[in-house]
């Protein structure tokens, strides 16, 4: 179940980086959810959304790729 969920993540934030991705961030997390980019303030779902898709303008076809999950007890 937490390997599904970090899989929908970045699935979601990979939409996000192809422009798409306001939607399909707020799907998978809740709205008060904050994510902190490094050397970043924590960002809500809608402002991660804006982050992703102008780093996606600036590196066209950037995606996210998950190469192993580590999950188990309520983590991943």
């Amino acid at each position: 179940r937490e390997a599904a969920a970090v899989r929908r993540f970045y699935a979601a934030s990979n939409a996000a980086l192809a422009g798409g991705g306001e939607a399909a961030l707020a799907a998978v997390l809740a709205a008060d959810a904050r994510v902190r980019l490094p050397g970043g303030e924590a960002l809500g779902p809608a402002a991660l959304a804006a982050e992703l898709a102008a780093l996606g303008r600036a590196a066209p076809g950037l995606r996210f790729a998950i190469e192993d999950v580590a999950a188990g007890n309520g983590a991943a």
